[in-house]
Order: C-alpha cells, then structure tokens, then sequence
C-alpha cells in the first residue's frame, strides 16, 4: 500500500514537472526571457528576470 501511495504521489510530480516544461515552451513562442544577476562587494547580490513579448 505504502509504495502504491509513493508511486502516486511520484506520477504526480512527474506530471507537474511536464506541465511546467510545456507551459514555458508555449510563453517562449511569443516572447523572451532575460536573466540577470549582480554581485557587490560587500556580499550581496541581485537577480532579475524580465520578460519581453514578440
């Protein structure tokens, strides 16, 4: 039983994960993504991402 409820729970997050791919491949046909990041001397950083529509 314990390894049914596993095995579920595993078919679950697989699926998320394939819904997540496809959902980012569909928003990359009408647009682009751009990644940043900057460090600072004293030990910070900061990260952005900007989305631009096609």
């Amino acid at each position: 039983m314990e390894n049914q409820i596993k095995q579920k729970e595993t078919t679950a997050i697989d699926l998320a994960r394939v819904f997540e791919i496809e959902e980012l491949e569909e928003r990359l046909e009408f647009g682009t993504w751009t990644l940043s990041a900057e460090g600072n001397s004293n030990g910070t950083a900061t990260a952005k991402a900007t989305w631009s529509s096609k």
